[in-house]
C-alpha cells in the first residue's frame, strides 16, 4: 500500500502503537467535559469524524458526542491498538489526504495536529 505520509511509518508495530497509547496523558475526557461546560449540555452530533485518530483516545472521548464515531489512521499498528480500545466504534486505515467518504458523511470533525505531518 502507497502511503502518502511516512509518518505513520513512526507506528509500525503495535508495540509502539501500544506504547504511545498508554503513554499520553488522560486529557481526552476532560476535552469532553469542557465542551459540555461551555455548551451547558451535550452535544449530539450524528456521525463525527476522528481524522488521525492514532491508538483512539480521542475517539474514545468524541464518541460521547455522537451518535456514531469514525476514527481514521494511516498506521496499521495505530488502527489495530484503536480498534481493541474503542469497542462499538468504527476505525478505519486510510491517510487524512484520501479519505474514503463522501463529502456529506460526517455533520463534526476533529483533526488535531495534522499540520505537523504535512
Amino acid at each position: 500500500m502507497w502511503n502518502p505520509c511516512p509518518v505513520a511509518d513512526w507506528f509500525s508495530t503495535l508495540e509502539a502503537a501500544t506504547g504511545y497509547a498508554t503513554a499520553r496523558p488522560p486529557v481526552h475526557a476532560q476535552v469532553v467535559a469542557e465542551v459540555q461546560r461551555r455548551w451547558g449540555a451535550t452535544p449530539k452530533w450524528g456521525v463525527a469524524l476522528d481524522v488521525g485518530c492514532g491508538a483512539g483516545l480521542s475517539t474514545r472521548a468524541l464518541a460521547a458526542l455522537a451518535e456514531r464515531c469514525v476514527g481514521v489512521d494511516p498506521s496499521a499498528a495505530m488502527v489495530a491498538c484503536a480498534r481493541r480500545s474503542t469497542a462499538g466504534t468504527e476505525i478505519v486505515r486510510a491517510a487524512a489526504e484520501a479519505l474514503p467518504f463522501t463529502t456529506d458523511a460526517f455533520e463534526s470533525g476533529v483533526g488535531r495536529r495534522l499540520a505537523r505531518l504535512l
